[in-house]
């Protein structure tokens, strides 16, 4: 996954690498590896003793995904004029192959569509530059941890 994401309820494994003489994990375990299983609302920290006076705990710091709350931020503007940066109109989110996305000028025509999410819009339609203006989109999309499909609808600004 992407941003070191987990889905809730995926299984991972912790592991201590350099273990001193004790080793103590919040959830009670003194074994230099853990097999946990992904919650909302769990967290675990491990803290590895060399002599009983210098203990030193660390914290994992994961990102677990609630399929049935899940939501993404999409861009209000971008820039294609050339320059490298901002160039296209971009969702880069964790979503699932069940991705599609339109796109419509202020007339209600239809100017990009596409259904994969490695593909995002460079400001043209049929290959030629549009005007600067306001776009209306409509996002569908599902998490890669399942759960319903969503749909979001807003606006993009286009500067040149």
């Amino acid at each position: 996954f992407p941003n070191d994401s987990i889905c809730e309820g995926d299984s991972f494994t912790v592991r201590v690498l350099n273990p001193y003489k004790s080793i103590y994990w919040s959830n009670g375990s003194t074994d230099t590896v853990q097999y946990i299983q992904a919650s909302l609302n769990n967290n675990i920290s491990v803290t590895n003793d060399y002599n009983g006076s210098c203990p030193v705990s660390k914290e994992a710091d994961i990102n677990v995904i609630d399929k049935n709350n899940f939501d993404i931020d999409v861009p209000n503007c971008f820039t294609p004029n050339g320059d490298g940066i901002n160039d296209v109109f971009k969702i880069a989110e964790i979503v699932k192959s069940d991705y599609s996305i339109i796109i419509f000028n202020r007339w209600g025509q239809k100017i990009f569509e596409s259904n994969e999410a490695s593909r995002d819009w460079d400001g043209t339609c049929d290959n030629t530059n549009v005007n600067e203006g306001n776009y209306f989109w409509i996002l569908k999309f599902q998490s890669y941890c399942g759960g319903e499909e969503k749909t979001k609808k807003g606006f993009v600004s286009l500067f040149r």
